[in-house]
């Protein structure tokens, strides 16, 4: 059992003095990357990581499939005060949506506002590979 979850915490946990201290504490830096594969996999979600999950209720008209799923945290405590972060990073693929167009010879192009179609930048490209 943690000390967190011990009764004694737990009972004093509202219980403190208002009033003012003089802190001191070391300033420290807490970065964590976690990988739950395994532990999703063993929650029952196997075809998750092996390509057979059916994702087509979030996500209609294209495939998908996910590779990894991480937990990644950072906290930094200063004289300043705290800063903390969490995320779920979720790897995967999908099927292209569109098929592939490669701009590699000479091109013009047009930057324009979609209501009323004025053209805002137009230009040429000579040569791409120099760009």
């Amino acid at each position: 059992m943690s000390e967190l979850a011990t009764p004694g915490y737990q009972a004093s946990n509202g219980e403190w003095e208002i009033g003012a201290i003089n802190l001191f504490m070391p300033k420290f830096k807490i970065a964590y990357k976690h990988s739950y594969n395994d532990v999703l996999t063993k929650m029952g979600m196997e075809k998750t990581f092996s390509g057979e999950g059916d994702y087509s209720g979030a996500f209609e008209g294209f495939d998908m499939s996910v590779s990894n799923v991480e937990q990644h945290t950072f906290i930094e405590v200063d004289e300043r005060g705290a800063e903390a972060a969490a995320v779920t990073v979720v790897n995967g693929e999908t099927a292209p949506l569109f098929r592939a167009v490669v701009l590699n010879r000479p091109f013009v192009f047009q930057i324009r506002e979609n209501s009323t179609g004025c053209v805002l930048f137009m230009g040429r490209v000579g040569n791409p590979a120099k760009q």
